[in-house]
């Protein structure tokens, strides 16, 4: 038997093999389990690369549910992520946001937003791109030059 998903468009419906969906879906599908209400007991759910493969608002909506599934009891979430819309009030509190920055030794600081003086009609996406919690990359010249030729040089 080979698995397969059901995407209901209107009142029109198509039946897709699991191995035929894109990355996103199956990924969805494999993280679900992990934030099911029967899961009663405490524990801590981590998720390395959260959004890889995620549509920006299924991650919300991931998020979104947990905190609604879970609320008031002992579960966490904890989740590395490069999605930037997760940061916003309606989503998280500022206890709940960390940033990791690598200091000119290389090594990592972890530092919570709770830490900086920031209001709540702050939009958190535009001052984390901005530079202002830290936690983003050092762009700057290469170190190595890479040099191109053209095919049949």
């Amino acid at each position: 038997v080979i698995p397969r998903a059901t995407h209901r468009i209107g009142s029109d419906e198509y039946r897709i093999t699991l191995r035929d969906e894109s990355d996103g879906t199956r990924r969805l599908l494999e993280m679900l389990p992990l934030i099911q209400k029967e899961q009663t007991q405490a524990g801590v759910v981590v998720v390395d690369e959260f959004d890889r493969s995620l549509h920006p608002l299924l991650s919300w909506e991931f998020v979104k549910n947990f905190n609604d599934l879970h609320a008031g009891e002992r579960k966490q979430l904890i989740v590395t992520t490069h999605d930037t819309h997760l940061m916003h009030h309606d989503l998280l509190r500022r206890d709940e946001v960390f940033f990791i920055e690598k200091d000119e030794k290389q090594q990592s600081r972890i530092s919570s937003l709770s830490e900086f003086n920031v209001r709540k009609d702050l939009r958190l996406e535009k001052g984390y791109l901005l530079g202002r919690f830290g936690g983003i990359p050092h762009i700057h010249e290469p170190a190595v030059e890479c040099e191109t030729t053209a095919v049949g040089d």
